[in-house]
């Protein structure tokens, strides 16, 4: 039974293994693009959540209780420390990026890149939350990154509507 429920932290916790697939391509890479291979995962998978405001946080605060719980799993299995092949933290941290805005090509892939430039850039703030233990340093450095995408992207609306 804690076998297989070890093969389902991590496929939830890689994209379903998508993560594994740069580190094939390219092993000795540093940088792979899992993350952004999960950042892609949480695009795709965004169209399922509800438009509907509290839905829609529902489904983003759930599914930030689950990323967490299952990247820490995934990190004491991998045995290190936000192991590259844990993408579902990315997943998380785009839904936090497109939340409550509105759902056209343009903004999902403002939402994207905005994302990625700001989990790539961790700030101060990022660099220490990602220092927390378990799940919690592995996803909340990337629902910061998810808020700041999402925060700009805001101000824009605002001031574009004005």
């Amino acid at each position: 039974m804690r076998k297989i429920l070890n093969r389902l932290t991590l496929a939830l916790a890689s994209g379903f293994y998508i993560s594994y697939l740069p580190a094939r391509l390219q092993p000795q890479k540093h940088w792979t693009g899992a993350g952004t291979l999960g950042t892609l995962w949480g695009l795709a998978s965004w169209f399922l959540v509800s438009t509907a405001p509290v839905p829609q946080l529902a489904a983003i605060a759930g599914g930030i209780a689950a990323s967490i719980f299952i990247c820490g799993r995934a990190e004491k299995i991998y045995g290190k420390k936000d192991d590259q092949r844990i993408v579902l933290d990315e997943w998380a941290g785009y839904w936090v990026a497109a939340a409550l805005l509105p759902r056209t090509g343009g903004t999902l892939i403002a939402a994207f890149i905005l994302f990625r430039i700001f989990d790539m850039w961790k700030g101060p703030a990022g660099r220490w939350l990602s220092k927390l233990p378990g799940g919690y340093g592995v996803v909340l450095d990337d629902i910061l990154a998810g808020l700041c995408a999402n925060l700009t992207l805001q101000v824009f609306r605002f001031f574009l509507s004005s």
